[in-house]
């Protein structure tokens, strides 16, 4: 009779205990990851029905469930997701308590006890203090208060762990899995939210290549603070990152910084030891089979990643400002800086034994709409010289912003080509297209000709070989350059350029090298630029040729050429 009372009171301890647990308590022997299994026999009493047998049904693609509301219930749950998540190791039951017992879940819909089942916070309290700051600090909770809860933003059945062989930007589209599903659903926005928004579609107008980001970024790393790891603090739109120098740079980039770290805090391979949240013996043993040395200094970090191997994570595609080749730079800016020293020490010798000429006549030389296009081109090849440069190093002094450069170097690139067509149809519909095209027969004497006036008989003040008419506007060695400006480096300049424009018209992994070949050609413009301004100096006057751009009127001090020095000799 006495074992009979021991019996009944010995259960309504355990009763009372478990009640205490389902309550709020952290039952001991909980980890995430290697250790998980231990939970099982941590949680007391649960319902000895294994997942797998809960998988047979819920593991089917095609199972629903509507509620007498007409609401349509997520009852999916893929297997392997939820094997591979960080409940992997957990059983069903311990966290879907049936009202009653086994026989709970043989009826259809299961009798589950909302009461008795147990929260995050149930096992996610210890330790966890600082998330729960941050999300009472949060925009989310500001805005709808416990309206959102974990289950809103974590996937409890496919909850990833970051392995230390995972790669970064495989977990980007999980990450943001959650945010995306609210943020571009009306119907569930306004449900969390209370209110209609009939523009919720991530618009981020202001951001370049948005898709790219989207796959590429998580939007925590602009959307929380950039100077401490608060991801549950969600900030307003207005305090969120948009400075595109902070990950767009080779220095001190956040985008790196995020890549090569992304796994040390997460519940990985050690990522909560040191942190008395359960018995760690079995852990470090599990990790030492595993080969992971433990250093006694510090604290397991579940990976640090190269920084080589961060930026490749990008997989081969361009990010300006991000990835370019260091020696490329060095040795463009070493052509252009030798391309300018040379004009500079040319002019000086030219200016130095430069004669006074005699009485300036000028006759019309350029039409109106050569003029126009000409002046038109100019502007746009520096707009996209000032915005090229401020795309590729937007963390430089001068550099002009790079989330307006790159949309108005797209704007002019567009505008470049349409000049350029308007040009050739205005050339080809007058004829003067004739003007740029360089006659084969006798040109290898004719630019030996031009190319000794340039290198010696300007400095003594000599005649020009083939001075400036209506008839014939160019010099041979103008004529050539033409052909490769106009004919060769527009083409490349369009052709590699396009498919940084429009996602799509070329593979991912073709992008960095298109990038490297666009930049030359940009290279070989510039030195083209510098060159071209100078050679405008080089007239009777030094402004002559620039007037004549301006007026149409090309200025010259009178004087015939000899008959053999005429382009149709």
């Amino acid at each position: 009779m006495h074992s009979k009372y021991l019996l009944v009171i010995l259960t309504l301890v355990l009763g009372l205990w478990g009640g205490r647990a389902a309550a709020g308590e952290l039952p001991t022997g909980i980890v995430q990851g290697a250790a998980a299994a231990k939970h099982s026999d941590a949680v007391p009493g649960p319902v000895p029905i294994d997942s797998t047998t809960c998988l047979k049904c819920h593991g089917k693609p095609d199972i629903q469930g509507v509620t007498p509301r007409g609401m349509t219930l997520r009852l999916h749950i893929p297997e392997q997701e939820y094997v591979r998540s960080a409940h992997g190791g957990f059983r069903c039951v311990e966290c879907h308590v049936g009202s009653q017992g086994a026989k709970s879940f043989d009826v259809v819909p299961h009798k589950l006890s909302a009461e008795e089942s147990p929260t995050c916070l149930n096992c996610h309290q210890k330790g966890f203090d600082h998330v729960v700051e941050d999300v009472r600090a949060s925009q989310h909770y500001k805005k709808v208060g416990g309206k959102v809860g974990c289950a809103d933003c974590h996937e409890a059945h496919a909850q990833p762990r970051k392995m230390p062989e995972d790669r970064y930007e495989d977990a980007v589209e999980g990450d943001n899995r959650p945010c995306v599903a609210c943020h571009t659903n009306l119907t569930r926005f306004k449900t969390i939210a209370g209110r209609a928004v009939f523009t919720q579609n991530l618009s981020h107008e202001f951001l370049p290549e948005k898709e790219k980001h989207f796959r590429s970024v998580r939007c925590v790393e602009c959307h929380t603070p950039t100077s401490a790891k608060a991801v549950h603090r969600i900030l307003p739109k207005e305090e969120s990152l948009k400075d595109c120098t902070a990950c767009h740079t080779e220095r001190d980039s956040l985008y790196v910084a995020a890549v090569r770290t992304y796994a040390d805090d997460a519940p990985g391979a050690g990522g909560f030891l040191g942190r008395n949240l359960f018995d760690e013996a079995d852990l470090v043993k599990r990790l030492a089979q595993a080969g992971v040395v433990l250093q006694p200094d510090r604290p397991l970090r579940a990976r640090e990643i190269p920084e080589a191997q961060a930026l490749a994570a990008l997989a081969d595609a361009y990010a300006p400002g991000l990835v370019r080749q260091a020696g490329m730079d060095r040795r463009g800016g070493l052509v252009l800086a030798a391309v300018l020293a040379l004009c500079l020490c040319h002019g000086a010798a030219r200016m130095a034994g430069r004669k006074k000429g005699g009485e300036l006549r000028s006759e019309y030389v350029y039409p109106l709409g050569v003029r126009l296009l000409h002046w038109l081109n100019a502007v746009l090849f520096l707009v996209l010289v000032a915005t090229g440069l401020s795309i590729r190093f937007p963390e430089a002094a001068l550099s002009l912003g790079m989330g307006g450069s790159v949309l108005v170097h797209d704007a002019a690139a567009v505008l470049l080509v349409a000049n350029f067509a308007a040009f050739l149809l205005l050339e080809l519909a007058t004829g003067d297209i004739r003007q740029y095209a360089p006659r084969c027969r006798g040109l290898s004497e004719r630019l030996a000709r031009q190319l000794r006036y340039y290198l010696w008989d300007i400095f003594r003040g000599g005649p020009k070989p083939y001075p400036i008419t209506r008839e014939q506007r160019f010099n041979p060695l103008q004529q050539l350059t033409y052909v490769i400006v106009f004919w060769i480096g527009i083409p490349v300049l369009a052709l590699t350029g396009a498919p940084l424009l429009v996602s799509g018209l070329a593979p991912e992994t073709s992008r960095a090298w298109l990038a490297a070949l666009h930049y030359a050609a940009a290279l070989f413009y510039m030195a083209f630029l510098i060159l071209h301004v100078y050679l405008s100096t080089t007239g009777d006057k030094p402004s002559s040729l620039l007037r004549g751009m301006i007026t149409g009127r090309h200025e010259h001090v009178e004087e015939r050429p000899a008959a053999q020095n005429t382009l149709e000799s």
